[in-house]
């Protein structure tokens, strides 16, 4: 595997897995169940009335759908975290141990749109989290570095919002609406260098693997949004073809 390539698929997977841990956004919101869970679970008292909840989410329903037994395991897992009053990132992290191979498969297969779309939120939150400390930008892209990342202590209402819909679609799209995509990874990479050779100072950060001091963090962070916003001005076909192969091969 060329340096590069190695480089490039360190980026862009840290950005799937930064998708894989919002996923998890979804139940992250104002009357959501990590919510339930911190003030005494007085909401949810069986697990009728969680199915009840998730039933009203999108992604929930169509795992529901399709996958029973899937939604079985979450479920029984949700439930059994809320009653033992598990914190935020607790629960965050139990969801993304059991979802996280369901999303990448989703991500490999959804509607063009729905990647497209998600993957701008997910670029819209790096960018807030890089105005706030680019370190937790770099932590938010990196979960699998720095350990599970508690989104909701800096998105507001419209940005859990925009995640739960762009996560919803692309869960729901994958299943109702399935797309399949055969690779050429030569291809891929040639487009993926096209790319970063015409903005080299975009990509400075790429190298960076340990970063220490606050200009490098910086620097990272901006290396990874500035990946997905490149590949973003390609057309839609070419940026999806592309998003879609890392998500396959993460």
């Amino acid at each position: 595997m060329s340096y590069f390539k190695r480089l490039v698929i360190i980026t862009l997977c840290g950005t799937c897995s930064t998708f894989c841990s919002t996923s998890s956004i979804a139940l992250n919101q104002e009357s959501s169940l990590t919510t339930i869970s911190t003030q005494g679970n007085e909401q949810i008292k069986s697990i009728e009335q969680l199915d009840n909840y998730l039933s009203e989410k999108a992604a929930f329903s169509t795992i529901k759908k399709h996958d029973p037994d899937l939604y079985q395991k979450l479920s029984l897992l949700l439930f059994e975290k809320i009653n033992k009053g598990a914190t935020n990132l607790e629960i965050q992290s139990s969801i993304n141990l059991l979802l996280n191979a369901m999303v990448l498969k989703s991500m490999s297969k959804t509607s063009t749109k729905a990647l497209l779309d998600y993957y701008d939120s997910i670029a819209s939150i790096l960018i807030k989290l890089k105005q706030i400390d680019p370190i937790l930008c770099v932590k938010a892209s990196s979960p699998s570095k720095y350990g599970p990342f508690d989104y909701s202590l800096y998105l507001d209402s419209k940005d859990a919002a925009n995640v739960d819909k762009t996560f919803n679609s692309v869960i729901v799209d994958s299943y109702e609406a399935p797309t399949f995509t055969k690779f050429d990874e030569n291809d891929v990479i040639q487009k993926l260098q096209k790319i970063v050779i015409s903005n080299p100072e975009s990509f400075q950060g790429l190298k960076i693997k340990n970063p220490q001091t606050a200009e490098e963090y910086k620097m990272v962070c901006d290396a990874r949004i500035n990946l997905v916003v490149l590949i973003r001005k390609e057309d839609d076909a070419t940026a999806a073809y592309i998003l879609r192969y890392f998500s396959v091969n993460e």
